[in-house]
């Protein structure tokens, strides 16, 4: 794609990506020919323009994004934790309205009043 890709056919490729949630680094591998300049001053004005969200420096959504792709995005590595998957299977009864994920630090974050959990394991 070169750097002289319209505007609404550079949110329509976005769109049309199955991921929900974006680093710039991963918005740069779909338009290897944009400059890495030209791709933030973009992602700025689709931030501007409510067509994208940044719930984190350098991190960008679409609406009505996965909370399960941001939670290993927000911190990588990181993984869903058993605990939650187990919880909603209905395996664990006692509800806990965390996201939590196992990483490489213990870190707690709230984005959209949704709060995200980080526990630490040696090995990572």
């Amino acid at each position: 794609m070169s750097s002289r890709l319209k505007s609404g056919d550079f949110i329509l490729s976005l769109y049309k990506d199955r991921r929900s949630v974006f680093r710039l680094s991963d918005v740069a591998m779909l338009f290897p020919d944009v400059a890495p300049k030209n791709l933030s001053d973009r992602m700025g004005y689709y931030i501007e323009t409510g067509r994208l969200r940044s719930p984190r420096k350098g991190i960008y959504v679409k609406p009505g994004y996965n909370p399960l792709e941001l939670a290993n995005v927000l911190y990588t590595p990181s993984y869903i934790s058993l605990e939650y998957v187990l919880q909603q299977e209905g395996v664990i009864f006692q509800y806990d309205a965390r996201l939590t994920s196992i990483s490489y630090l213990s870190r707690e974050v709230i984005i959209d009043e949704k709060k995200y959990s980080y526990r630490r394991i040696t090995g990572l």
